[in-house]
């Protein structure tokens, strides 16, 4: 691996959360540290509030070999992550090769549970957005539930929507600037 840092975000194709992707991307940027936007599928995503990202790769381009360019994964929630994210088999799988290959693992609002489905909160601190069903992902995957807006247990961070995004994405560039 490079001495450049560098996180993979991973977004809905629509309503994405956005201050949960610009708010991380601003943090980072401050830090130096370098990011690519996937999602589910290619072409023009669109968040909650209209904003827009171009996606140019999907999570299934991934090869082995492009994983290790990565020193984190960031995942976005909003009211699209239950329906395109959770329980994506090739997410899962991802988030499993970041875990393997012990880099940052972050998740905000509804997208921690995906962490949890992917089995990669095992006696982990968590938190998410106050949704029933996610905090269910979250104890199902062996997390600790925990209210707070922002947990760090380790390499993951998670966080519990849009009003600590700021939080959030400063959270992550520090921990993969101090990698």
């Amino acid at each position: 691996m490079t001495d450049e840092k560098k996180v993979l975000i991973v977004i809905a194709p629509r309503n994405f959360r956005d201050e949960e992707l610009t708010e991380p991307i601003n943090y980072l940027m401050q830090a130096g540290i370098s990011y690519d936007v996937i999602s589910t599928t290619r072409g023009l995503a669109v968040g909650m509030m209209g904003g827009e990202m171009q996606v140019e790769h999907t999570v299934s381009d991934l090869n082995e070999g492009d994983i290790t360019k990565y020193n984190a994964i960031l995942i976005v929630g909003g009211n699209g992550a239950p329906e395109y994210l959770w329980n994506y088999r090739p997410l899962l799988e991802l988030v499993q090769k970041f875990d393997k290959q012990e880099s940052v693992i972050s998740a905000i609002c509804l997208a921690p549970a995906i962490l949890g489905q992917a089995g990669v909160l095992k006696d982990k601190k968590a938190t998410v957005w106050n949704d029933d069903q996610a905090i269910e992902e979250i104890r199902k995957g062996g997390g600790i539930f925990t209210s707070s807006p922002i947990v760090v247990d380790g390499r993951i961070i998670t966080a519990n929507g849009p009003t600590a995004a700021a939080g959030f994405g400063e959270k992550v560039a520090t921990s993969v600037k101090n990698l």
